[in-house]
């Protein structure tokens, strides 16, 4: 009869843990999908402060008009397109590495959120959307 070492129950509760992950990566990827398959996904922080939550998009080249930021529900949906350089009989490209194409980024916002005083604006290629926090009534 074979033993068994370990704790059974510490086994499933490391395998539970790991599809956790899984599917919470899969969430991420079906709901955080760019709107087309160009692949583009601007990198984004999130940090809370006491009064706020803020986002902080990268979309260099993209002016504040090719942005379309919208409230979903419970969702903050950014969209955008930065359209690749253009060649041409003059242009040969040697080497293109800037991503291009639409991108969709969409986030669940907490019910803390007060959804009527989101602010947004575009500086130096950073897309910052501010999200104000619920003033809690004593």
């Amino acid at each position: 009869m074979a033993t068994v070492k370990g704790d059974p129950m510490e086994e499933l509760k490391m395998m539970q843990e790991q599809m956790d992950r899984l599917l919470e990566r899969t969430r991420d990827q079906a709901i955080d999908s760019p709107a087309d398959e160009s692949g583009w996904k601007p990198p984004v922080d999130i940090f809370e402060e006491p009064e706020r939550l803020v986002v902080l998009m990268d979309v260099p080249g993209l002016a504040e008009d090719a942005l379309e930021i919208e409230l979903d529900g419970s969702c903050l949906r950014v969209r955008g397109e930065r359209v690749p350089a253009q060649g041409g009989a003059e242009r040969t490209f040697h080497r293109v590495e800037r991503s291009c194409g639409t991108f969709q980024r969409v986030f669940a916002l907490p019910a803390m959120v007060d959804r009527d005083r989101i602010e947004a604006a575009c500086e130096r290629g950073v897309l910052f959307i501010t999200l104000p926090k619920l003033v809690e009534e004593m």
